[in-house]
């Protein structure tokens, strides 16, 4: 470590303020947003805690206004996670798009009324279902905002590459429309048609974003890490995921065990098709596959990416997706 070079960074004569103040979380989108998305994350867990010791019989009276299965559910999928995303898609978004970065100033009402929105759902489940309607409404409001704001900027791009971004958008516009038909379907006591709402949020939304967003950044921060490796990224690995993740929203299949094996095989292709065809394949996807690390890489990657498709077509696909059972 001696024959590092390195260099001492001073800091005389600069003032450094280290008291935390509120304002700093409008220093960027992403700590507005993360901020929120954490206490709507606690207020959940807490109220999920202390929901689950009354079932267990720790708790003596616990009042439920309605459904802790539908109000943890929603919570878990609309809750907190979309504020991540408006985070994440206000940082990395424009950068994507070549447009210019939105304030935090700008994202200060749609993240606003998320967080009032969720916080008054979990309330109102203890409360009144009328107050969770009204909770859910003004969440749902917050979510089409910060959609409408980032459809504004994939409008003004002039990228050539925005397939990531628009199915983002896509996404996004499809978990404000599930959750406004999950609100409507609960303040009739329409529980299935709600449910599915919950499923199709959470399939067509959450999973839809997390790997389009994956597809984008893993072979970026891989080969930023690894200057050496080459960016691949074929879009048919993203078609084929969300074509995979589709499958979830039909009911007769989702409700078979042995299609759900078919369906995680389909996607565990994309990791070991080497296995027959190009035996480097999944480690190239892994950014693994370049001078020294080739063979070490290779015969590992393959390996791990085996063990995980057996495991998820045998038993983990259901734990690993947290599917309807959950909650």
């Amino acid at each position: 470590m001696s024959s590092i070079p390195t260099t001492s960074l001073s800091t005389t004569g600069i003032a450094t303020d280290r008291r935390w103040r509120w304002s700093h979380l409008l220093r960027a989108p992403h700590r507005l947003a993360f901020a929120a998305a954490m206490v709507v994350l606690m207020a959940t867990s807490i109220w999920w805690a202390i929901t689950l010791s009354a079932r267990l019989g720790w708790i003596v009276t616990w009042p439920l206004a309605a459904s802790p299965t539908l109000a943890h559910g929603t919570m878990m999928t609309f809750g907190f996670l979309p504020l991540f995303f408006m985070g994440f898609l206000n940082t990395a978004g424009p950068r994507w798009l070549g447009v210019k970065e939105p304030s935090a100033h700008d994202i200060v009402w749609p993240v606003g009324l998320q967080l009032v929105g969720w916080l008054l759902w979990v309330t109102g489940s203890l409360i009144s279902p009328t107050v969770m309607i009204v909770g859910a409404s003004i969440a749902c409001l917050g979510l089409a905002w910060a959609y409408r704001d980032f459809g504004r900027l994939v409008r003004k791009s002039t990228a050539t590459d925005q397939i990531h971004a628009r199915a983002v958008l896509g996404a996004g516009c499809v978990g404000t429309v599930s959750l406004a038909v999950l609100i409507v379907a609960f303040a009739l006591d329409q529980y299935s048609l709600a449910r599915a709402a919950l499923l199709t949020g959470f399939w067509g939304f959450i999973a839809v974003t997390f790997v389009s967003v994956a597809h984008r950044m893993i072979p970026f921060f891989t080969a930023s890490a690894v200057p050496m490796i080459t960016v691949w990224r074929p879009y048919w690995v993203l078609y084929l995921l969300v074509a995979a993740l589709a499958t979830n929203l039909i009911p007769d299949l989702d409700a078979s065990r042995g299609y759900r094996v078919i369906r995680c095989g389909c996607v565990g292709q994309l990791l070991v098709v080497g296995q027959w065809a190009d035996r480097d394949l999944a480690s190239d996807y892994l950014g693994l596959n370049q001078g020294s690390l080739k063979p070490l890489a290779g015969d590992a990657a393959h390996r791990l990416c085996l063990a995980g498709v057996k495991f998820l077509a045998g038993v983990g696909w259901p734990l690993l997706v947290l599917d309807h059972r959950h909650a």
